[in-house]
């Protein structure tokens, strides 16, 4: 069980990092810099990213769970799809200062809804 908690710690640090990286990022891409979309950032993003999926997988398959039974999962998914949708439009899908900063703030509120899944473990974030 230690080995549990220490991946499940593990992603939440990266989870952290990522958000922490995307904001950074998002609030440059809102304010109109070149910055956010250097080399140097995408590939940290993507190699945090992809430790986050990795580790996840890995915990999905250490509690043999399918989000097919566990509806939070799968609404946690769909939270992540809709977040992954809203980053890219903030850093790179377009161009008005007030549609990226519209995309900005939607995800932000898809992560927030991704966590508040997490952590009630309820698809309805524990309102239901």
């Amino acid at each position: 069980m230690e080995f549990f908690s220490s991946m499940l710690d593990l992603h939440r640090a990266f989870v952290f990092g990522s958000l922490l990286l995307f904001l950074i990022r998002g609030m440059g891409s809102v304010l109109g810099a070149a910055w956010p979309m250097d080399d140097r950032l995408r590939v940290l993003g993507g190699g945090i990213d992809f430790m986050i999926t990795f580790i996840g997988l890995s915990l999905w398959g250490l509690l043999q769970i399918s989000p097919f039974v566990y509806t939070w999962l799968l609404a946690k998914f769909l939270w992540l799809a809709l977040f992954i949708l809203f980053a890219t439009l903030t850093l790179k899908g377009v161009k008005s200062l007030e549609a990226k900063f519209a995309c900005f703030v939607a995800a932000l509120g898809s992560f927030a809804a991704m966590l508040a899944v997490s952590f009630t473990r309820s698809p309805f974030m524990g309102l239901a």
